[in-house]
């Protein structure tokens, strides 16, 4: 046998072998899942950029910016905590304690958008907002329930649940504004879709698991084995939720920034363009990043020797992508957005110029900053959130004040953006590089060479 045939061989049984493994097979699942659900959502983007106005779509994706940052720290990150426990019934005392969490977030939250939506909505330059606030933080209840519960169905391997789930959402979410924009609702049809879909997913997630049914069998809710969990786990809530709000604000924050700078208008060119581009992000974000946090944490732990590779080779991978990715859109991204959004969103097209830059970094940085996760570099990640939050926020507010348009501000955005996401590789790299050397008890630059 040849040495080819030979290696042939032996990647056709590694591919046996992975095929048989559980993990494997549920992390394909869910990477088909969520691919499916991104491929109906991009392909509704024409039929509902000629449904709605950029103003309606403006005063959604300021909407969608909050439901998004509520449902990231709704359950108070305990979520995170659901598979560490090894009693199954431990793990329910942590989704009864998530659940209270998020129902005194939606509590609080309405109360608030209630008393206040007519400031809330002038503070953020879309009074078109007041009359559906209320809508914003049960929408952000349901995206936190179904965080709390999917974490759940992974730690019972429940794949296919937590697979179907996404493209039920997608499903609801695209038919429910499809509908509504023909009947001319506006922007509130936009949010009440999102939150019907958020609904129908959280729904199905719930048959999917068999999870009020399998509670049942359980030992019933007890309040002191919940003040238990939550003594026992306060570090989730302590330094995982700021450390979670933080960066879901550096990725949503823009919007409402350019909303209070600019105007519902300006924020939907922006939203489209956010959304349009974040669909190549979603799926090699999640085809890649699944992949590869699998393989980089079995190496860290097996061979550490071929971390750096694996490392390397993916980084390679993803820079060619980005740039792939990028250059279309620099290029001819007014067209692009003309001939298939409309010439309404001709606009929208100049914005994903200037984001394109972002966009190719963003690539290569964030399926990759999952090595920090696996080295425990928990402290660094943090300090990168905070960067990224400051940089990009104040480099909009400081060109704004210096009286640049808002196109000038976006790519204000798009350059601190892509700065920020190199930083997150640089300290990736550098970290996997310091790691595998005293793993190996050899000197970094052996290493560097030996790559």
């Amino acid at each position: 046998m040849t040495r080819h045939a030979a290696k042939g061989a032996r990647v056709g049984i590694r591919v046996r072998r992975a095929l048989k493994s559980r993990p494997l097979r549920g992390a394909a699942t869910i990477v088909a899942g969520a691919a499916g659900a991104q491929i109906l959502l991009a392909g509704s983007i024409p039929i509902l950029s000629r449904l709605f106005t950029p103003t309606e779509f403006g005063v959604f994706s300021v909407a969608l910016s909050i439901i998004v940052s509520l449902g990231a720290i709704g359950a108070l990150r305990y979520e995170a905590a659901i598979p560490i426990p090894r009693e199954r019934s431990e793990a329910l005392d942590i989704v009864r304690l998530g659940g209270i969490c998020i129902l005194c977030v939606l509590l609080i939250g309405t109360g608030v958008s209630l008393l206040w939506s007519a400031e809330i909505a002038s503070l953020l330059n879309v009074p078109m907002l007041a009359e559906s606030l209320w809508l914003v933080p049960a929408c952000g209840a349901l995206l936190s329930g179904y965080q709390l519960l999917n974490q759940l169905a992974i730690r019972d391997q429940r794949y296919t649940a937590t697979a179907r789930r996404p493209l039920y959402t997608a499903l609801g979410t695209v038919s429910f504004q499809i509908g509504l924009g023909s009947l001319g609702v506006g922007f509130s049809g936009l949010l009440f879709a999102y939150g019907f879909g958020q609904f129908i997913g959280l729904i199905s997630l719930i048959v999917g698991t068999g999870v009020l049914a399998r509670s049942t069998s359980c030992r019933p809710a007890n309040r002191t084995r919940i003040k238990n969990a939550a003594r026992r786990f306060i570090r989730f809530p302590a330094l995982s939720a700021p450390s979670a709000l933080l960066n879901v604000l550096s990725l949503q924050l823009p919007v409402v920034v350019i909303s209070v700078l600019y105007g519902a208008q300006e924020s939907g060119y922006l939203g489209m363009t956010q959304r349009a581009l974040g669909f190549p992000i979603a799926l090699v974000g999640v085809a890649v990043g699944q992949v590869y946090l699998g393989e980089i944490s079995r190496l860290l732990r097996e061979e550490p020797h071929r971390a750096i590779n694996v490392f390397t080779r993916t980084s390679r991978t993803l820079a060619v992508l980005g740039v792939v990715t990028a250059v279309p859109v620099l290029w001819i991204g007014p067209w692009l957005f003309s001939n298939v959004l409309g010439d309404t969103w001709s606009r929208s097209g100049l914005f994903a110029q200037a984001m394109a830059v972002a966009l190719a970094c963003q690539l290569l940085a964030s399926p990759l900053s999952s090595t920090l996760t696996v080295l425990q570099r928990q402290g660094l990640l943090l300090a990168l959130d905070v960067m990224r939050l400051t940089l990009t926020t104040g480099s909009m507010i400081a060109l704004s004040l210096a009286g640049a348009s808002a196109i000038s501000v976006v790519w204000g955005l798009s350059l601190s953006s892509a700065v920020t996401y190199l930083a997150y590789w640089y300290y990736s790299d550098k970290s996997i590089r310091s790691h595998v050397a005293r793993e190996l008890d050899a000197p970094s630059g052996v290493i560097d060479h030996a790559c």
